[in-house]
């Protein structure tokens, strides 16, 4: 169980990360 959760976290973080870098790399792109 304690896996399960740890993987949660940091799937999340990742997600999160990934969200960031794509907005700064489309707005970068953009311009």
């Amino acid at each position: 169980m304690a896996t399960f959760l740890w993987t949660l976290e940091w799937g999340g973080f990742t997600i999160a990360l990934v969200g960031m870098g794509r907005e700064h790399w489309l707005s970068g792109r953009r311009r």
